[in-house]
């Protein structure tokens, strides 16, 4: 089995809204390598404490960790920019994981309700194909979709592919690493399709190309 982790980026507001676009992104692990990922990420936490005194223990909220705040825990924004970059670094080198993405450029209609089909269909055409990589030698394919627990639920009326076990879970990105990891993903992509001037200033624009060796697509909805 598979776990997918998901969160947004971007709001699904279309008036007076500062982003153009909404991003839902994340990333695939087959239960056999969880707990080697759990370990990589406390290690690399660890370091970041030790190097940047960055609390290991606090949420690595994308949004706050690339944000124009001078300090954020005594870390200033260089330093923060670096742990940015390292993180992505550790994740394009682990070969069991694979990252995607689907952007919507906001319009009249609703974005979530043109992306939250997709994603399920893609998911579920991943998973029957192998495509997320270990799963493709098993017997059972299936996936476990984990997000980041929003007000709008982000798969309410979405009819339930046949590779889903059960039925999405929402649960708070503060208390799992695994969905800041996702967090993460989705800003970094948000950057690339629609950044802003630190973004463009400092390079995150093209954070996202790093993960390439590991990505199944950053999809654009039309």
């Amino acid at each position: 089995m598979h776990f997918i982790y998901l969160d947004e980026s971007g709001d699904l507001g279309l008036i007076n809204s500062p982003t153009s676009h909404y991003i839902l992104a994340g990333f695939s692990i087959h239960h056999g390598d969880w707990l080697a990922f759990s370990d990589l990420l406390k290690s690399f936490r660890e370091e970041v404490q030790t190097r940047y005194g960055y609390p290991a223990d606090k949420e690595l909220h994308a949004a706050e960790l690339l944000g124009g705040a001078k300090s954020l825990c005594g870390v200033g924004r260089h330093e923060r920019l670096l742990i940015a970059r390292q993180m992505i670094y550790r994740l394009s080198q682990c070969g069991f994981i694979k990252v995607f993405a689907w952007i919507v450029r906001k319009s009249s209609v609703n974005p979530l309700g043109v992306v939250a089909p997709c994603v399920m269909r893609d998911l579920d055409q991943w998973a029957r194909d192998g495509a997320f990589g270990v799963a493709s030698s098993c017997e059972h394919k299936g996936y476990f979709v984990i997000h980041d627990r929003t007000s709008t639920p982000l798969f309410k009326g979405v009819p339930r592919p046949l590779s889903l076990i059960g039925h999405p879970v929402g649960q708070c990105s503060r208390e799992v690493e695994m969905i800041q990891v996702a967090d993460l993903i989705a800003y970094a992509v948000k950057q690339k399709y629609s950044p802003n001037g630190y973004a463009r200033s400092s390079g995150v624009v093209t954070l996202c190309d790093k993960l390439k060796p590991i990505t199944l697509g950053w999809l654009e909805m039309p």
